[in-house]
């Protein structure tokens, strides 16, 4: 469910809530002389996402908090439930400036529990980007980008089924810098 509305002129408020309801059916055993046993596995995921954002001509600013849940139980009795959380929050700020210059920034944490010792840390990111739109009507833009300038990402997930709990670990890019051109074709005509 997704709801947006402006107010006060300049501001926006808006909020993303999604939900899900997941079974996975496996055969386990307790112990290894035991017989095996129809096990399901019931996970309920919600995920809230709460936004402000102001818009003025020369400047951007958005703020988010964020919230996921994974809660995991089991059919059999001797299996504890699962719970694994992230609160996330976002802010970035974006400058207009004359000659067609752009300045943005973002902040980006977030905060994982329930995963195994190594995994349940904090993570900032920091993006900063430096943008020059030229060409007639500003169509072509160049523009430098530096990412996770702090070299925090953690690229981490959880997979959870009817019979094991596996955190996982991804590799990918941490810090980089990248110069990008695009161009804007108009088709619509002026």
């Amino acid at each position: 469910m997704m709801y947006s509305r402006p107010f006060l002129k300049y501001f926006q408020i808006n909020n993303n809530l999604q939900s899900g309801l997941r079974n996975i059916i496996g055969f386990s055993s307790l112990t290894n002389a035991a017989s095996s046993e129809k096990n399901i596995a019931t996970t309920l995921t919600v995920n809230d996402e709460l936004g402000l954002s102001y818009k003025w001509e020369w400047l951007y600013l958005m703020s988010k908090v964020s919230y996921v849940l994974n809660s995991t139980t089991y059919s059999m009795e001797n299996l504890l439930p699962k719970h694994n959380t992230t609160l996330g929050g976002f802010l970035s700020a974006q400058l207009t400036l004359p000659a067609a210059w752009t300045v943005a920034s973002g902040l980006n944490f977030r905060k994982l529990t329930g995963f195994s010792s190594a995994y349940s840390r904090n993570e900032l990111l920091w993006n900063v980007e430096l943008s020059k739109s030229f060409l007639e009507n500003n169509a072509g833009t160049l523009s430098f980008l530096m990412n996770d300038i702090l070299q925090q990402q953690l690229s981490v997930s959880q997979v959870i089924s009817s019979n094991y709990v596996e955190d996982q670990q991804f590799n990918t890019m941490k810090s980089f810098v990248m110069l990008a051109f695009s161009y804007r074709f108009n088709s619509m005509g002026k």
